[in-house]
């Protein structure tokens, strides 16, 4: 356990992107003036009378960060989905459980051999996968739009609108996740196999489907939207990578079964082509790909 430590302790609430604290560090955002630094000074420059207040201007809209600019407007887009958006992402989770159910009535398998495939990350070669991943693992638990951050090199001054357009849609898709947990409320790994011991805490709240399946999914998939029309076209394939990577990583963690990464890439694609054609989602694609560089 000391490979990964109490890092999950900075809180699994982070992952959905509401919250302040480290959350914010982890991201390539530049700190507003005289936020997010701070300096060994006990007492402020204070003197008979000759300092005073000067006039610094209003706080500038680029200081705010990616993860709060955005959250005035996540309700919105959530409260905007279609009920027949949401009973067709049910569907399609309801499809998954039940293909699953069906493999473990085939001759030659039972259930128990269809629950180990499914956990086949988390029970097997762990000691390989830990020392490989292990870091990864642990930096990824909470927050994790700065793995896109430094991929694409972004920082909040060059590219705000892509930076935001990274943190509403995984936003989104946080919220989307969980109301599908809860409609679902599948147990989690450790419940199911009680030998397992997760290598970080077990989050409370059902499994399925992933939520770091959906947020890392929906993220590359409309970076993919975006990258192709830009100079850096093919990069978008590097970001693919990335969320596979992030997804799979809770499995050799032992937290999701690969059936919930599996639901939480189906997620995604519904939630994308949606989110896709929302007026304030196509204004900062556009504006992301300006700031990428338009393809020649």
């Amino acid at each position: 356990m000391s490979i990964l430590g109490n890092s999950h302790g900075h809180s699994h609430g982070h992952s959905h992107g509401h919250s302040h604290g480290h959350s914010h560090g982890h991201s390539m955002a530049v700190a507003a003036p005289g936020t997010g630094m701070t300096h060994p000074v006990v007492e402020p420059l204070v003197d008979d009378g000759t300092l005073g207040p000067v006039d610094s201007g209003p706080f500038l809209e680029i200081e705010v960060h990616p993860d709060l600019w955005v959250l005035d407007k996540i309700p919105t887009l959530v409260e905007g989905l279609p009920a027949e958006l949401l009973d067709g992402m049910k569907t399609e989770l309801q499809a998954i459980l039940d293909g699953l159910k069906e493999d473990g009535t085939k001759p030659g398998k039972n259930p128990a051999d269809v629950v180990k495939e499914d956990l086949e990350r988390a029970l097997y070669g762990r000691s390989e996968s830990l020392r490989v991943f292990g870091g990864e693992i642990s930096s990824q638990s909470g927050n994790f739009q700065g793995y896109y951050h430094s991929l694409l090199s972004l920082n909040s001054r060059q590219f705000p609108a892509t930076m935001r357009l990274i943190a509403l849609v995984y936003g989104v898709a946080g919220i989307v996740g969980m109301k599908m947990k809860l409609h679902f409320m599948r147990a989690r790994p450790v419940q199911v196999w009680p030998g397992l011991f997760p290598v970080l805490p077990t989050p409370p709240h059902p499994s399925y489907p992933s939520n770091h399946a959906t947020q890392a999914y929906s993220v590359s998939k409309i970076l993919g939207r975006v990258l192709t029309q830009t100079k850096r076209a093919g990069t978008e394939e590097h970001v693919a990578t990335m969320s596979e990577r992030i997804a799979r990583n809770r499995e050799y963690a032992g937290l999701h079964f690969a059936s919930d990464t599996a639901a939480g890439d189906a997620v995604s694609t519904a939630l994308i082509d949606h989110l896709a054609d929302q007026p304030l989602v196509q204004d900062l694609m556009a504006r992301a790909i300006l700031e990428l560089g338009i393809a020649e």
